[in-house]
């Protein structure tokens, strides 16, 4: 065994990587965009009544399986009709129910210069993927799975 070749190499892979500091791009401070231009109109005021009126009476005559007793209760005390999980809405307390609604509203952020505006001419983008973590209707709380998120979809 020699010790002539013993000086240190000129790669140093990780031991040279975690002292290089990464220079990042410069992000722009946080600003929510605003619709410029009028939206799109896709259905004629005519088309836009006609699913209007079917959502209307698909919730007046079939109704939505609401599993939580308590949204139940709350849903019933507002006037809704209760057929065990189903719960089916009058066309006139959907109608009135809309009118109480704001045209615009704010979603708070912890941090308040990131509050997003919703609605009116603000623009808003977000991602949802899939349910990270799930409560069963056992109430035990576990990693969300596809079966999951096909379940709470349907």
């Amino acid at each position: 065994m020699t010790t002539e070749n013993l000086e240190p190499s000129r790669r140093r892979g990780r031991a040279r990587t975690a002292t290089t500091e990464v220079k990042l791009p410069e992000q722009k401070p946080f600003k929510q965009p605003r619709m410029r231009y009028a939206p799109t109109k896709v259905l004629s005021d005519d088309e836009l009544e006609s699913i209007h009126h079917a959502s209307l009476r698909i919730l007046s005559d079939y109704g939505m399986d609401f599993l939580d007793p308590d949204a139940r209760n709350l849903l019933q005390k507002a006037g809704a009709k209760i057929e065990d999980q189903r719960v089916r809405f009058d066309p006139e307390m959907v109608l009135e129910t809309i009118k109480t609604c704001p045209s615009e509203f704010k979603l708070h952020a912890r941090n308040p210069a990131h509050t997003l505006n919703v609605g009116g001419d603000w623009m808003a983008f977000g991602s949802v993927a899939s349910t990270p973590n799930f409560i069963g209707l056992d109430g035990i709380r576990h990693p969300g799975t596809r079966q999951d998120f096909k379940n709470s979809s349907s």
